[in-house]
């Protein structure tokens, strides 16, 4: 594989740094989850990216799959994280389900908290709310 062949550059000190080391793995880190993409393999490619707070990369991998429900766990995936580890509001939440086109509220409702379960309803669209209460009669 091509990340096995990629080799550090030659230091001109031998003194290490630690902010360049740092941004050697992070270049490292970004290209290893460009290559699963490439090879198909894009959970491993999201899972990388997010380890390693690539948020961007990841969302951008996410939209590559073809199959509806694997971008749908993808982007649940995605949205899981931000929740989590991002200081994020519930409006960027929001705004991550209406990027992925796949996503509902409803989908990540489960791993909200009381406060904001209630603060999410306050932006939910007429459409929503129609199959929320459709969903409900079942």
């Amino acid at each position: 594989f091509f990340f096995l062949m990629m080799r550090r550059p030659q230091r001109s000190t031998q003194s290490r740094s630690s902010a360049a080391s740092d941004v050697y793995k992070r270049q490292i880190y970004s290209g290893l989850s460009r290559i699963y993409a490439i090879m198909g393999l894009y959970h491993e490619a999201v899972n990388i990216a997010l380890l390693h707070d690539y948020f961007d990369l990841a969302k951008e991998h996410a939209i590559k799959p073809e199959m509806e429900d694997v971008r749908k766990k993808l982007w649940l995936k995605i949205a899981l994280y931000q929740l989590k580890t991002k200081q994020s509001n519930i409006e960027d939440v929001i705004n991550l389900t209406k990027v992925s086109g796949v996503l509902k509220i409803d989908d990540i409702l489960p791993y909200f908290d009381a406060v904001s379960y209630t603060h999410l309803r306050a932006h939910e669209t007429p459409e929503h709310l129609v199959c929320r209460l459709l969903l409900e009669k079942k």
